[in-house]
């Protein structure tokens, strides 16, 4: 059985394989057929917000194959940060090379001290700059802001 927030993202992906092979108006067993046949090929890349040059990138941190998810799937937001601390982190899910869909996950805790894989994925582990570092960082003029960052000093200073 699948998470009801992840059939959500690719249910559209099924109905528009079947169109694609004739089916114009696909029955929910035909896309749950559909589902069985290609499920086993999809695959969920995750990767935590970072800030980068003035701006933000995702750094890729673990691919699951469908047969890992399970964990995942039942709890993403707890899996995550079980795994990586808190933050921000995008799922990407792929069919084989097709992008399907993707899902912002925000799991409550600190990022300081949480570990993840280097940038082959394999080798090591690097630890995640504090809050402490980021705030050294932007005294010294190094730009560390996001959109969410800028909105939510808009917001504070609205209530002020």
């Amino acid at each position: 059985m699948i998470a009801a927030w992840c059939w959500d993202l690719i249910e559209s992906y099924l109905k528009r394989n079947l169109v694609n092979r004739g089916v114009e108006r696909p029955t929910r067993r035909q896309i749950l057929e559909e589902f069985v046949r290609v499920w086993p090929a999809f695959t969920a890349t995750i990767g935590v917000q970072e800030p980068h040059a003035g701006t933000i990138r995702f750094k890729w941190l673990v691919r699951l194959a469908a047969t890992e998810m399970e964990g995942f799937l039942a709890d993403p937001a707890g899996w995550i940060q079980a795994r990586y601390g808190g933050g921000k982190f995008k799922m990407n899910l792929h069919h084989g090379m097709h992008f399907v869909n993707t899902k912002n996950f925000k799991p409550e805790g600190s990022r300081a001290g949480a570990t993840r894989p280097s940038s082959s994925w394999t080798d090591g582990e690097i630890i995640m700059p504090s809050e402490e570092t980021r705030r050294v960082l932007k005294v010294f003029g190094v730009a560390v802001t996001s959109l969410e960052d800028a909105i939510d000093r808009r917001r504070r200073s609205k209530r002020s």
